[in-house]
């Protein structure tokens, strides 16, 4: 999965699990870049917890996004 973000018109909004395939991180490697367990990051993309709202600015560097913008959670 590529995305180009400079001249995208529409954006597509992925899940965790696809923005972190994005960027070709594996769970340990987002895990460490955004300060939580790989247990938390398999719940995140699972669906089965959301991130804290103190996490979200580490996701967002971590995954070069934007969060409102870019992120759906699963359901």
């Amino acid at each position: 999965m590529e995305v180009e973000r400079s001249n995208m018109r529409y954006r597509t909004k992925y899940t965790l699990k696809q923005w972190r395939a994005v960027r070709g991180l594996t769970q340990k490697e987002a895990s460490d870049l955004i300060g939580v367990t790989e247990q938390t990051i398999l719940a995140w993309e699972k669906g089965k917890s959301k991130p804290n709202a103190n996490k979200i600015p580490a996701i967002e560097k971590a995954y070069d996004i934007k969060w409102s913008d870019d992120v759906v959670l699963m359901p």
